[in-house]
């Protein structure tokens, strides 16, 4: 599955089936469906992404860590 960003695709893929459907999603969707997967498997799976302010307020900057 590509990455939406890798092959310029505006479309926002955001479950597990969109990404499936569509061939592409961001790194979001993409571990949806990932999991997704895992499930299907009996594994117990679950994720987060962790905000970083790069200076004293979100409007200076944030990174987002994944």
């Amino acid at each position: 599955m590509s990455h939406s960003w890798d092959i310029q695709n505006s479309m926002v893929t955001a479950t597990a089936s969109e990404v499936i459907q569509q061939k592409h999603g961001i790194c979001y969707a993409k571990t949806m469906l990932l999991a997704a997967l895992l499930r299907t498997q009996s594994i117990s799976v679950g994720f987060c992404y962790q905000r970083l302010l790069l200076f004293d307020s979100p409007e200076q900057g944030i990174v987002f860590i994944h």
